[in-house]
């Protein structure tokens, strides 16, 4: 998708404590694409995220695709791990919690609404 082709866009980005997700919250998280458990590590790791069919289907990605974000800390790669249904329209994501200081520079924040820019995910 190249940069003409996101206009600005809003979606969700959620950051959660990876350990807890996995522990409590993905029993109730319909994973519909990809590999849980690969998700999961990268999701550990801070580089990977999970996205929801909508996001997905919004920005033409699947599990295995990288997105770019542009952060106040400086841009960012994540490998999508995989895919869940969600009926949020705007479409979300999900990164971990650890992310927030180093890249967003808040510690405070666990869930936002992000307006996305041109060139702010981008094909690689």
């Amino acid at each position: 998708m190249g940069q003409g082709a996101l206009r600005s866009s809003l979606t969700y980005l959620t950051a959660r404590d990876a350990e807890v997700y996995e522990r409590g919250l993905r029993r109730l998280v319909i994973i519909t694409a990809g590999d849980l458990a690969t998700a999961l590590a990268e999701l550990r790791r801070g580089t990977g995220a999970i996205v929801s069919d909508v996001f997905a289907h919004r920005f033409g990605k699947q599990p295995g695709d990288w997105i770019a974000l542009k952060a106040p800390g400086g841009e960012i790669r994540l490998r999508i791990g995989a895919t869940y249904l969600d009926m949020m329209d705007l479409g979300s994501m999900v990164v971990d919690r650890s992310l927030l200081p180093a890249v967003w520079r808040d510690e405070t924040v666990s869930s936002s609404i992000r307006c996305l820019r041109p060139g702010s995910i981008r094909k690689r």
